[in-house]
């Protein structure tokens, strides 16, 4: 009787996890609310962190310290997005895995908690990111809420030749006959032309970052950190924000935002959403998620110095 009841609750779970695995664009949950920290300010890590680690057979460690060691090593990705190639786990543990990323809110559509924002931020990426951010924007928040100004984050950074190529990109450069050859230029103009050119009262305001040299003398492109620094040193009065990503990365970038603000003693109200993700390959969410639970790390060791001095 036992066993048939283990065999019972495996079997009810996996379908649980195999419809989470399989949903459709259709099928994603909206949400709307407080961004999720996965530390807690008494370093009590986030269950679903811990059990990806697990799964992965990484982890027995709960403590933040040695889990952001683990997750530093093993999860951030060594080569550009477009280049990862999904790895070969079993059907078990990828369902195991979009489970986690689902309870983590990885893969949903997240919607405006308020009505009223001062500053609509608009996180720069590539074109095909750009394009999906400002179209969820101008869709599903711009008819709903109050706001002053639109905040384009973009960097230095040259287009891939399959950016030149996408088809809006070639749209706008064959009717202004304009060569866009940077993620800056791409994002003013792609913001254009979803408006149909006519801009709506507010105003928009382009920042682009420099890019940076590493210490090899080699030119990387600018960051989320970057095109934030670059945003507040226009002063902006700013007392709402409401920044616009998209999933896997809102909560990532959501916390690299309320770090910047933090180390420049800024008191901004953030609220950081997105539209759902699509993205199938496990090491994307992982890499995000490495990236988040880091930004969240240095803000909780932050917050445990200060109650310390």
């Amino acid at each position: 009787m036992v066993s048939l009841i283990k065999c019972f609750f495996s079997f009810f779970l996996s379908l649980i996890c195999y419809g989470a695995y399989h949903r459709g664009e259709n099928d994603r949950d909206n949400a709307c609310g407080d961004n999720i920290s996965i530390i807690s300010p008494e370093g009590i890590v986030n269950e679903d962190v811990l059990r990806i680690l697990e799964i992965l057979e990484l982890n027995n460690s709960r403590d933040p310290s040695e889990v952001n060691r683990i997750m530093q090593e093993n999860l951030l990705r060594k080569t550009e997005r477009s280049e990862v190639i999904k790895k070969s786990y079993s059907e078990e543990k990828n369902m195991q895995l979009f489970q986690c990323f689902d309870n983590l809110r990885m893969r949903e559509t997240v919607l405006p908690k308020n009505r009223n924002y001062d500053d609509i931020i608009i996180h720069g990426s590539t074109v095909v990111a750009m394009i999906k951010r400002m179209t969820f924007f101008l869709e599903k928040c711009a008819p709903f809420i109050i706001y002053k100004r639109i905040i384009l984050l973009s960097g230095d950074r040259a287009l891939s030749v399959d950016e030149k190529n996408n088809e809006i990109i070639c749209k706008i450069s064959e009717k202004k006959n304009i060569k866009i050859s940077t993620e800056a230029e791409a994002a003013k103009e792609i913001w254009c032309y979803l408006t149909n050119e006519k801009q709506p009262l507010q105003e928009m305001i382009l920042i682009s970052a420099p890019a940076t040299i590493d210490s090899n003398g080699n030119k990387k492109r600018p960051t989320t950190y970057d095109t934030i620094v670059e945003w507040l040193r226009i002063k902006p009065d700013s007392k709402t924000c409401l920044a616009i990503s998209s999933n896997p990365y809102i909560d990532y970038q959501h916390a690299v935002v309320k770090n910047t603000l933090d180390e420049k003693k800024e008191s901004i109200y953030l609220e950081t959403i997105g539209a759902h993700s699509k993205e199938m390959r496990p090491e994307i969410y992982l890499d995000s998620l490495a990236r988040w639970f880091y930004e969240e790390y240095k803000l909780y060791k932050k917050n445990n110095q200060k109650k310390g001095s």
